[in-house]
């Protein structure tokens, strides 16, 4: 349901990794919270939502996860997912809370190519920071890079794997 890749000198423990069960009639894919140490740095609490699809209005839950009083208290967090919205709507929600964005790119896979050749649909996939500095941000397009040319064909082949291009930040 949710990972976290985390390298060496990173620390936690299980019982400080836990589903917000206090949005479980709110979200319906509960957002998942880690606490990590990461070597000298004080802790940060990082979280992983997954929102329900555009038609069945995802800004709801996104209010509903800016509400809660882990994000709204945490000095130092990173939220990261789906959140089937653009950006531009996600912003208005975290940034009043001392949040911001960190990916502006178009991380949704299309189910086909249109007439320009253009494979990536909407930029719904993003990481909120607060009291993290950011060194670096992006999108790791594994569509261009395995499974070029990309054609209906290749992208459908890509899509196995994933219908959205993963996001990440490097911080400290």
């Amino acid at each position: 349901r949710y990972a976290y890749l985390l390298r060496n000198g990173v620390t936690f423990s299980r019982d400080d990794a836990y589903l917000l069960k206090d949005l479980d009639q709110l979200i319906d894919r509960e957002p998942y919270t880690l606490k990590v140490k990461l070597d000298q740095l004080p802790l940060v609490n990082l979280l992983t939502v997954h929102t329900v699809p555009t038609k069945k209005a995802p800004t709801t839950e996104v209010v509903a996860l800016s509400e809660a009083e882990v994000v709204k208290t945490s000095e130092r967090m990173i939220i990261s997912g789906d959140f089937n919205l653009p950006g531009r709507v996600t912003d208005k929600i975290f940034e009043p809370l001392g949040y911001h964005g960190h990916v502006r790119e178009k991380t949704s896979l299309k189910r086909s190519l249109d007439g320009q050749g253009g494979y990536r649909l909407h930029q719904y996939d993003n990481i909120y920071t607060k009291g993290v500095h950011v060194c670096e941000s992006g999108v790791i397009d594994f569509v261009s890079s395995k499974f070029s040319p990309v054609t209906n064909e290749s992208l459908k082949e890509a899509r196995k794997i994933s219908d959205h291009l993963p996001v990440y930040i490097r911080f400290r």
